[in-house]
């Protein structure tokens, strides 16, 4: 049984695409060294497709024979994404500014919605899993649990309540409290 082709698989029929031509992608020469200079063709972007896949086609020098290009040939799937306002937002978004907002000409105050993306930064992003002894934490964590749970237990026992238990003013683990009589 043969396997599914995937998007990227399809044969190119690139014969009715047009170059689309960029600053950067104008032809540049290096010189090899035996003194020829070997001109590296510009970068080619075709077309979205009818099926949303555009190729980019670049050249570079092989790094290992400079007297030979390296041809890369990337498929990129091109998605829209229909983003939908309501229409009273819209209009709000045509007001006047009024209160401070209007009098205050450095807007540090007025509260807009930013259209940038935002990204969540991980706080333990610098701390390497890989290198922390997963046996050591995960008794660390037992232990801990098992210390919460016979703390709970005497707790139950004696008729106590969690919120003062264990405190040095008095509390039911210090012999000798001055709630005795």
């Amino acid at each position: 049984m043969a396997p599914a082709t995937r998007w990227g698989d399809d044969a190119d029929s690139s014969d009715d695409e047009e170059p689309m031509m960029t600053e950067a992608s104008q032809p540049s020469t290096s010189e090899a060294p035996s003194g020829k200079g070997i001109t590296v063709p510009p970068t080619h972007t075709s077309r979205v497709d009818s099926k949303g896949i555009k190729t980019v086609t670049s050249y570079r020098l092989d790094p290992a024979n400079p007297q030979r290009l390296l041809k890369t040939i990337t498929k990129i799937r091109v998605t829209y994404d229909k983003v939908r306002e309501n229409k009273a937002v819209t209009v709000r978004r045509k007001w006047r500014k009024f209160g401070q907002a209007a009098i205050d000409e450095d807007q540090s105050n007025v509260t807009i919605q930013s259209r940038d993306d935002i990204y969540m930064e991980d706080p333990n992003a610098d701390v390497d899993l890989q290198e922390e002894d997963v046996g050591k934490a995960i008794a660390g964590n037992l232990n801990a649990f098992w210390a919460k749970q016979n703390m709970r237990n005497l707790q139950r026992k004696y008729d106590v309540d969690g919120d003062d238990a264990g405190k040095e003013d008095g509390g039911w683990t210090q012999v000798g409290g001055a709630g005795g009589g």
